[in-house]
């Protein structure tokens, strides 16, 4: 084989060897965890939640990450001019709460949010499915909101506040 040949052989290799190793690589999947120990629903589709401390997002395996959000870049997940962002595909969700020992639950699309309350808590406009009524005040609330695709935690590619959803 002459170098000609083994030079292209060599670069179709590793071409291919490259996409054949990008495609297993698993997109990293942040999971966010809002709880707070009360809330209430200021309308049949909004309600505001306490920010007692930072909002927890994660990764699932093999990426095994994790860091805490404040208020102002958690709510940048729905900032109006990120094309395939929370406010454009508004994220699924899920709120529980507890009314005494029982825990309640509801699936939810979260349509915005704001900071409220000079940043003391969260203000979230929801999606809900006829016939689902949350009660006016719910107790240990915990709102699990899913998913970014990204390095950073705060959307996706490097650089902080670039957006992918998770297809």
């Amino acid at each position: 084989m002459n170098f000609f040949m083994k030079s292209v052989a060599v670069t179709l290799f590793v071409t291919f060897s490259n996409i054949a190793f990008a495609k297993e690589m698993k997109t990293v999947e942040w999971l966010f965890i809002h709880t707070a120990e009360k809330a209430e629903m200021v309308s049949d589709s909004s309600f505001i939640m306490p920010m007692n401390r930072e909002v927890l997002a994660f990764t699932d395996r093999p990426n095994r990450q994790y860091r805490y959000l404040k208020a102002n870049d958690y709510v940048e997940l729905w900032r109006p001019d990120a094309a395939d962002g929370f406010k454009s595909n508004p994220p699924n969700s899920v709120i529980s709460w507890m009314i005494g020992d029982t825990p309640y639950q509801a699936k939810v699309n979260i349509v915005n949010s704001a900071i409220t309350d000079d940043g003391d808590a969260i203000f979230y406009e929801l999606s809900l499915k006829e016939g689902i009524k949350i009660p006016t005040k719910i107790f240990h609330v915990s709102l699990f909101v899913g998913g970014v695709c990204g390095g950073n935690g705060k959307g996706g590619g490097k650089d902080v506040g670039v957006l992918i959803r998770c297809k």
